[in-house]
């Protein structure tokens, strides 16, 4: 029995790694004669909101990407069911890449920001931003960087956003109750 499982968990491992999440092959070649490498999966290629190729092909973010902290401000407007907010996620990365990722849902992004910080957590150097797209079907928001960035080092991505209070019990959603006195809060 514990050698079966030990060869399902093996199975599943060497799965994950054989097929892992990786960028969309943006060329027009292998995009438009539908070919790809034999030994790797089909992938049907995404738009991004603006109607070009969305570059990344999973609903998972990249393994190399290493969160440390989140710091979250969200300012309700329970009148008008409204919400303005901003992110600032400080990550590291362990490969160099030219691109960060980050899962939205139903938001507007307004603006963001990526700068690599100094010692001490202070802000450093800003990275520019040479494009960014969103993914609706597989919530994601994907920013191209003008240059790398790279290993050993941390990044701080500074996002405003913006959203609206909804009843579908998914995100910032409103919800209401009764008292028992009847009273509706």
């Amino acid at each position: 029995m514990i050698v079966c499982t030990i060869i399902i968990i093996a199975d599943i491992v060497a799965i994950a790694f054989v097929y892992p999440p990786h960028h969309a092959d943006t060329s027009n070649t292998a995009a438009a004669n539908g070919s790809a490498d034999d030994e790797s999966p089909s992938v049907k290629p995404l738009l991004s909101t603006t109607g070009k190729l969305f570059p990344w092909t999973s609903i998972r973010l990249p393994a190399e990407f290493k969160p440390v902290s989140y710091e979250l401000f969200i300012h309700p407007n329970l009148s008008a069911f409204h919400f303005d907010g901003n992110v600032t996620m400080t990550f590291t990365v362990s490969k160099t890449t030219d691109f960060v990722l980050f899962h939205v849902k139903t938001l507007n992004i307004t603006s963001y920001e990526l700068f690599e910080t100094s010692v001490g957590g202070r802000t450093g150097d800003r990275v520019n931003v040479v494009e960014a797209l969103e993914c609706i079907k597989l919530e994601l928001f994907h920013l191209k960087l003008a240059s790398n960035i790279l290993p050993n080092r941390t990044y701080q991505l500074r996002v405003e956003f913006s959203g609206m209070l909804t009843d579908r019990l998914t995100g910032f959603y409103r919800s209401s109750y009764k008292t028992q006195s009847g009273e509706k809060r």
